[in-house]
């Protein structure tokens, strides 16, 4: 090094960004900094890519006398970062070198420097990081103790050590009259963070130290419960149950409790420490659904929660307010057949039909192509035959119309009615599955032997619907059947009221 510097070599040369005191300030090695600023190296010069200066390398590896070298002969200590994140005493906290950070304060840094669009000072990094010492060391530098970093999320120091479960440091900062309440983005306090996180000590720290249980955010109106319930935190639940926290508050956004929460991601242990502690199980959703929590357990498949809901008396039979769902239909819709069988070994009636339309779980099943689940609704003796109250279809009616060949065949194989008409415009099966172009539907009705030129009120056959509609490939089904190709539509004229191409290609089949 002596040798090159005698030689005349620019001691500020780069490579890739970096020159030789900023490799000589991260390694630590105090005569190579001392001979490369005797040589004239330029004491701040920043690396290229990170905008670190020697000091900022000295720093976040601990080298303290390198950094008191560097500081005595004036290297600033207020550079940050070019990603704007840090000074070098923000480096020296989040790495934990208390002699360099305790260098640095005594040499005039300042404790209240925040850093780019975060705006997170030194304080807010040793909590992070849980580096008590340190934390000690910049409250004593009178580090203000409860300003919020700037970004999005608003947090101060508290909040940082409560989400990163530090309690020590949670503990110091209370003691030295952090604000236990303050709110951060959207009006979380640190003990929501801790409970989201599942922060055990911390919360009990919080809770001692008289932080509100109950305090809500200011956005929808979120408990520390509902935060630890949607996580899954169960000792944090219990503890704050424990303490007296409100077990049915409901979010202001759409009035959801804590067992809502616990129910939507599966939490069955939390769920059951609510019902042990006699959370309302049947409370509903302030939104226009109105769903307890037992449908949104139903919706998401968490059979384990169905379970605990039912055996702690969930009533089963009730229903969505938009439009009289029940928990079966819902697990029906969804395709969740294990909680099919439970709710309906629960005794819950397996025609129960919603008030909107009078759909029967069948009828859901039957139009979303669920056939285990449709074959266990008709083993618990549902009606195969149920017409809806809106248009008078059965769920063989709704299997033809979605083309759920399967579940027609279920239907047909338990002697369901297969010329049923509907109520709005005396459609059968056919008629539904012919004017969709439903194929093998059309084929497994006319195996069973229905009426392939049956009529519907307005006239309409099969053939006329699969024709007016364009459905070549159905009408060519029809005729291989043996449908009669010149009806004549009571209403049109006749049958052959195609483009020019279909004709041609109907021509073609004779």
């Amino acid at each position: 090094m002596e040798g090159l510097l005698c030689e005349a070599i620019n001691p500020n040369l780069q490579d890739r960004g970096t020159n030789g005191l900023h490799l000589a300030a991260r390694a630590g090695h105090l005569p190579c900094v001392q001979m490369l600023i005797e040589a004239e190296a330029e004491i701040d010069q920043v690396q290229r890519n990170s905008g670190r200066t020697a000091l900022h390398y000295a720093a976040l590896n601990g080298h303290n006398e390198v950094a008191l070298f560097l500081l005595e002969l004036g290297a600033r200590h207020d550079i940050e970062t070019q990603d704007g994140f840090a000074t070098p005493l923000h480096l020296a906290t989040r790495r934990g070198h208390w002699q360099v950070a305790n260098l640095l304060l005594q040499l005039g840094a300042n404790p209240n420097r925040g850093t780019g669009d975060l705006g997170a000072t030194p304080l807010h990094v040793a909590a992070r990081s849980g580096h008590l010492a340190i934390l000690k060391l910049l409250l004593k530098a009178k580090a203000e103790i409860s300003v919020p970093m700037t970004d999005r999320h608003r947090m101060t120091a508290l909040h940082c050590a409560s989400l990163y479960g530090h309690s020590d440091v949670v503990l110091a900062l209370l003691k030295a009259g952090a604000d236990k309440n303050a709110p951060a983005a959207g009006g979380k306090t640190p003990l929501h963070l801790a409970a989201e996180a599942g922060g055990l000590e911390v919360a009990k720290v919080l809770l001692e130290f008289g932080c509100e249980k109950d305090i809500t955010t200011s956005d929808v109106g979120v408990t520390p419960l509902h935060g630890a319930a949607m996580t899954g935190r169960v000792e944090v639940v219990r503890l704050l149950l424990e303490v007296g926290a409100h077990k049915d508050w409901v979010t202001m956004d759409k009035g959801k409790t804590a067992l809502h929460f616990a129910a939507r991601r599966g939490h069955s242990q939390v769920a059951k420490l609510l019902l042990e502690y006699g959370a309302e199980k049947d409370i509903a959703t302030a939104d226009v659904h109105g769903k307890t929590p037992l449908h949104i357990a139903a919706f998401h498949g968490h059979d384990e929660v169905v379970r605990l809901l039912l055996e702690f008396g969930a009533k089963k039979e009730l229903a969505t307010a938009d439009n009289g769902m029940t928990a079966l239909h819902v697990a029906t819709f969804r395709g969740h057949l294990k909680i099919v069988e439970r709710m309906l070994g629960a005794g819950l009636n397996p025609d129960v039909a919603t008030s909107d339309n009078g759909k029967t779980p069948l009828h859901m099943a039957a139009k979303l192509g669920h056939v285990e689940i449709a074959a266990v609704l008709l083993q618990a003796g549902a009606e195969k035959d149920m017409a809806t109250s809106d248009n008078g279809r059965t769920p063989l009616h709704v299997a033809a119309s979605r083309g759920q060949s399967q579940v027609a065949q279920l239907l047909l194989s338990q002697g369901v009615e297969a010329d049923w008409a509907t109520t709005d415009h005396g459609r059968r099966a056919l008629h539904l599955a012919a004017a969709e172009g439903h194929l093998e539907v059309m084929t497994v009705l006319m195996d069973h032997g229905v009426d392939k030129d049956v009529s519907a009120a307005d006239g309409m056959t099969p053939m006329h619907l699969a024709a007016s509609n364009g459905r070549v490939e159905a009408v060519q089904v029809l005729l291989e059947k043996g449908a009669a190709k010149d009806a004549v539509n009571s209403v049109c004229s006749r049958l052959f009221l195609l483009s020019g191409w279909e004709i041609q290609h109907l021509g073609n089949l004779e």
